[in-house]
């Protein structure tokens, strides 16, 4: 609603980096509120004497070390994803950066279904390895069969079909 009323207004970029800001730190707000009332909710009350908000880092060992691994591991997959549009902007220009970002885009809708399939069939495939079933080869077989044919559609319907496509979702520009 911030970035809309900016627009609206006309703002200044500065403007549109303070809305983020804002919008980013009420998110993490609420996550973290939304944690503390599940928390209580699911593991309930402290026992008589102990309070909740007496827990430190400490205790939980090894649990500082996994946050900031996983937050550090978000941050570096971020950097390739947004420093060749941003290498794309400076060198070729704006317009070209965005249709840099755009192919981005529609490739990661593109994968998506896929990796959604991943994590849905790697649980099988693994329950499969490790019991020596033949349902690992079957599973497996099946799955790049499917997929196969599904991305074989996909190129199909772009080699016959694209450049419609895109001009019908993105306009000729």
């Amino acid at each position: 609603f911030g970035v809309v009323i900016a627009w609206w207004l006309a703002a200044p970029f500065a403007v549109y980096i303070a809305i983020l800001a804002v919008a980013y730190i009420a998110e993490n707000l609420y996550l973290s509120w939304c944690g503390r009332r599940e928390y209580r909710r699911r593991v309930g009350p402290a026992p008589a004497g102990e309070d909740n908000g007496d827990a430190r880092m400490d205790e939980f060992i090894g649990l500082r070390h996994f946050l900031g691994v996983t937050y550090w591991q978000s941050n570096i997959d971020l950097i390739p994803k947004h420093i060749s549009v941003i290498m794309a902007g400076y060198l070729l220009g704006a317009a070209d950066a965005g249709l840099l970002r755009l192919a981005r885009q529609f490739s990661s809708l593109l994968a998506k279904p896929a990796i959604l399939i991943r994590q849905v069939i790697f649980l099988d495939l693994t329950r499969s390895w490790n019991q020596g079933s033949t349902d690992f080869k079957r599973i497996a077989y099946w799955t790049a069969l499917i997929g196969g044919g599904v991305g074989l559609l996909f190129v199909v319907t772009g080699y016959f079909f694209g450049g419609a496509l895109l001009g019908s979702l993105i306009g000729e520009e």
